[in-house]
């Protein structure tokens, strides 16, 4: 007796991916969606491996699934969705270096950045990952893609195999050749910080953010207390947190918002002209449900978008919030387990209509969206205490 499929969404989420390939294929965009959910970070993974730009992964994965979705009919076993897709990613990558001319990067290409000269003491944690790219980009292809997966998608090493539709052992033989290949690399450009008889498994898991170029990080905490700061558009030198509960404190290179049940702050910086930018920041829930991070948030305060962790949820999300909206729009919902008390390396990318997070170097939401092209930044909480630090930002030009 065949199957049924599925009506709900709620149902539609916990299917398999065979079942949603059915279902995309008779034409169900939302279950299309899931899919795509489940496997951008593997083709972003993928996409960077390739191209070793993060600009062009965001075009692979957008090319990636435009043409799977048109192809989904030639597609006879959806169980094999992952390894079909996988293939199209690669061969979406090769051709993005086709037609951008965009090859591996050479020993030319960090020369210009004087890469290559620059004393191992004197080399920033930018440099260092410049380095350990240069040194991933001269592994063959496979052997670069399955690194990727591994190592920054965060795939075990089972998970790269049924991937990629190869033997489990010639995972484990691509990371092992792979492994010795990158510690010789590394130890002749003698990097910063690389311990070549250090445990392989933690080999390369913090290289995923900021390659692309040497663009200098601001920190946005100046001087001594919080100049340029505004709680929810208000000098905070202005407000009464005392009465309402609400307090934003400057401890070093961090600030602690703490706001209590059923009420919401935010802190604000910026000029509403900034455009593209990457935002970093050092967070730890201590209490409550929710972090937040606005960006591109609007002169008047009410348009912007936000990244906010949903302890309850156990999710990661980014949403549009728009003037006089009851509620926030979720452009992406991803699972992610995290706990309070511990500290998260959050980084957003606003570029264009791209909208990019990354949690601890790893990809986690990737959304296009064109509401909003420029504007500040805010730290915000709701019914939380949070410990933000050492909060960044740097423009891309």
């Amino acid at each position: 007796m065949p199957r049924s499929l599925p009506t709900s969404h709620t149902d539609l989420n916990d299917a398999t991916d065979d079942l949603l390939v059915q279902r995309a294929g008779s034409g169900d965009m939302g279950a299309f969606n899931i899919l795509s959910g489940r496997y951008i970070r593997l083709i972003y993974g993928i996409g960077w491996a390739i191209t070793g730009r993060r600009e062009d992964a965001d075009d692979v994965v957008q090319d990636t699934f435009v043409s799977a979705y048109s192809r989904l009919y030639s597609l006879k076993n959806g169980r094999k969705f992952a390894p079909w897709i996988s293939q199209i990613a690669r061969n979406t990558a090769l051709d993005v270096l086709d037609k951008r001319k965009r090859h591996r990067i050479d020993e030319n290409w960090l020369r210009e950045r004087d890469l290559v000269s620059t004393p191992a003491e004197q080399l920033d944690e930018f440099n260092r990952l410049n380095h350990l790219w240069f040194a991933i980009n001269k592994l063959p292809t496979d052997d670069k893609i399955t690194v990727v997966l591994h190592y920054f998608v965060g795939l075990d090493q089972q998970s790269v195999s049924n991937t990629l539709g190869v033997p489990l052992g010639t995972v484990k033989s691509r990371l092992n050749r792979a492994r010795r290949k990158l510690k010789g690399e590394m130890i002749q450009m003698k990097t910063k910080n690389f311990n070549a008889s250090g445990p392989e498994d933690d080999f390369g898991r913090s290289g995923l953010g900021g390659m692309e170029g040497d663009i200098t990080w601001e920190p946005l905490l100046r001087g001594d207390g919080l100049e340029g700061w505004c709680e929810t558009d208000v000098p905070l030198a202005n407000s009464t947190p005392a009465e309402r509960g609400i307090s934003w404190t400057r401890n070093g290179n961090a600030v602690m918002g703490k706001v209590p049940a059923e009420k919401t702050s935010r802190i604000v910086q910026g000029d509403a002209n900034w455009r593209d930018y990457e935002i970093s920041a050092l967070c730890t829930l201590i209490e409550g449900p929710d972090v937040q991070i606005h960006f591109r948030v609007s002169e008047e305060g009410q348009a912007y978008y936000m990244l906010n962790f949903l302890y309850g949820w156990q999710a990661i999300a980014i949403s549009k919030m728009e003037p006089g909206a009851g509620e926030v729009d979720k452009l992406s919902v991803v699972n992610f387990p995290f706990e309070k008390g511990r500290e998260y390396n959050i980084l957003i990318a606003a570029r264009a209509q791209s909208l990019t997070s990354y949690i601890d170097g790893k990809l986690v939401n990737q959304v296009t969206d064109n509401s909003y092209r420029k504007g500040g930044i805010a730290l915000g909480l709701w019914w939380s205490s949070v410990n933000f630090r050492d909060p960044r930002i740097r423009h891309i030009h």
